[in-house]
């Protein structure tokens, strides 16, 4: 799920920021930045264990999502799902260069309430009027946690967004949240509910209202998501015309089940997501959740994949990737 960013993409000739040519596979467009992704390789990770950042039996690391100071590749902070023997909970990562991650966590949210139904995941992260706001997903629908350092979170004492929605929703409870904080002030939400991705909307005060009585995306756009779309996380994005783009990249389930990440977008803040006609990312381990962290020449993808390919290693890991495929990370 889920990191956001705003990014100028500057270029001497007309930038392509359509969805259908976001995911052209030409590393020399300017809208290379969006993806096509390929995964980190050993030398450009100091686990050596590329391309997973997080990763260990019994801990089942999934969800991320990503924030950073700046626009160059330095101090990365990573949210988590992670399990372990008294349950689920949200951890906090941090790495220096936004790929060495220390595997040694610290909780920041755990279930408390009793709409929550003892379990949480799916963090998304976003700055909003000088906090930092945190959105999770729970038995009852999606909460809400604020703070003023990334480290101590208080939760608003119900859900922001609960079951009630329209038919297309099923009467399920809204998951895997995406926040996206607009430059007016307003504070979008995209979410999962019925196989399918919806948004909703606040003035930045936490309290929010869904847009519309259709969802933003549904499955059936592209030949990989013809089951299902969800997991999304949202991120803004510049033409060098100053159009400004919302693209948001998702969990595409095709009809076989097999999972790849996809990306969607439309130009300004308003309206339904156009998929692009190729994954941004696929492969036999089924990567899924994503999250996206832009820098200035270069966008770093954090995915949600089985840790590898024999039955000891069927439990969930966080890889990483990033676009383009040229850009070479190997550590010093």
């Amino acid at each position: 799920m889920r990191a956001l960013a705003v990014v100028s993409v500057l270029c001497a000739t007309a930038c392509a920021t359509l969805a259908n040519e976001a995911g052209d596979l030409d590393v020399e467009r300017p809208n290379a930045l969006a993806g096509p992704f390929r995964l980190l390789k050993d030398p450009e990770l100091s686990s050596k264990d590329a391309p997973y950042i997080l990763k260990k039996r019994y801990s089942d690391f999934r969800d991320p999502s990503v924030i950073a100071e700046g626009s160059e590749l330095g101090p990365t902070t990573l949210y988590a799902t992670v399990t372990s023997p008294s349950g689920d909970s949200i951890q906090r990562f941090s790495a220096p260069d936004g790929r060495s991650f220390d595997p040694a966590g610290a909780d920041v949210l755990t279930p408390t309430e009793s709409w929550e139904g003892g379990a949480i995941a799916q963090p998304s992260v976003a700055r909003v009027n000088g906090e930092l706001w945190l959105a999770y997903a729970a038995a009852g629908g999606i909460g809400l946690a604020r703070s003023s350092d990334g480290e101590t979170f208080v939760k608003d004492p119900a859900p922001v967004l609960e079951a009630g929605g329209d038919a297309w929703e099923g009467g399920a409870a809204p998951q895997a949240p995406a926040l996206l904080a607009l430059p007016s002030g307003e504070v979008r939400l995209f979410y999962s509910a019925n196989g399918r991705i919806g948004e909703a909307r606040s003035s930045g005060t936490g309290s929010f209202t869904r847009i519309g009585s259709a969802p933003v995306l549904e499955p059936g756009g592209t030949e990989f998501d013809g089951q299902a779309v969800g997991d999304p996380d949202a991120w803004l994005s510049q033409t060098a015309e100053g159009r400004r783009v919302t693209r948001v990249y998702f969990t595409a389930t095709a009809e076989d089940g097999s999972q790849s990440v996809g990306l969607a977008a439309r130009y300004q803040s308003e309206g339904r997501l156009t998929p692009a006609a190729a994954p941004s990312l696929s492969g036999p381990r089924n990567p899924r959740s994503p999250a996206v962290l832009p820098r200035a020449k270069l966008t770093l993808l954090f995915v949600t994949q089985r840790a590898g390919s024999s039955d000891s290693q069927d439990f969930p890991a966080i890889a990483e990737g990033v676009a383009p495929a040229t850009v070479d990370l190997t550590l010093p």
